[in-house]
């Protein structure tokens, strides 16, 4: 990433993002200077299903907002501590990233060169927990870092009872507004490290922000 980008904080791409269990990320790409994504999260339909069980009141439900953040401090360490491995095809990219405590493999397509007429786009697959995208990039972030860290903040955090916090937000946005006064909520999952954020002896009654991961909401009543 450029010097110039990292201090402007400006959007370089657009990237909606699809889990094998049907949660769907619409997300704004930015440098700020860390790699924060800022944008929408659909729950699987199960979860949709569970939720209108237990709230039949709660007809108009406000979309989650999501905001994931990797710090220039976790980039510096992904770059530093991982080997990742990247073999080209004309239009097409395969890579595989080992870190400390993870690893990642999977491809994706340039289906649009970058022109004045619009950015370039690619579609990609990661496979491990699977992660299909459509990706719309007119910056500078270098790409397989970038893909990377969208996939930990979308799976390993989740694993550490991210997606668990979600729904905790979800439960006390009723508890604050009601059923039917939800204005809107917003769930931050924030990466600081990856060896931490990866510990295998987490606590469950709680993630603390020194393991490399944190999360908090933000609520809104009508």
């Amino acid at each position: 990433m450029t010097e110039n980008a990292r201090a402007s904080g400006q959007q370089f791409g657009r990237m909606v993002v699809q889990t094998e269990a049907g949660e769907v990320l619409s997300l704004d790409l930015f440098e700020t200077p860390d790699l924060v994504c800022r944008g929408f999260y659909f729950p699987p339909p199960e979860t949709l299903r569970q939720r209108r069980t237990e709230y039949p009141n709660a007809t108009s439900l406000p979309t989650p907002e999501v905001e994931l953040r990797a710090s220039q401090e976790a980039i510096a360490e992904l770059e530093r501590t991982s080997d990742i491995v990247t073999h080209r095809e004309q239009d097409s990219l395969f890579f595989e990233v080992y870190g400390d405590r993870f690893e990642m493999f999977g491809a994706v397509d340039r289906v649009r060169q970058r022109s004045e007429a619009g950015p370039e786009a690619w579609t990609g697959l990661v496979y491990g927990p699977q992660m299909s995208f459509v990706l719309e990039r007119y910056g500078t972030p270098e790409l397989v870092v970038m893909i990377t860290f969208i996939y930990l903040s979308v799976f390993y955090t989740m694993d550490l009872r991210a997606n668990a916090l979600d729904e905790v937000c979800w439960r006390r946005a009723v508890e604050m507004c009601g059923e039917r006064r939800i204005k809107s909520y917003k769930v931050r999952r924030n990466l600081a490290g990856i060896s931490a954020s990866l510990d295998e002896n987490l606590d469950l009654t709680g993630i603390s922000a020194n393991l490399g991961f944190s999360h908090d909401c933000e609520i809104e009543c009508k």
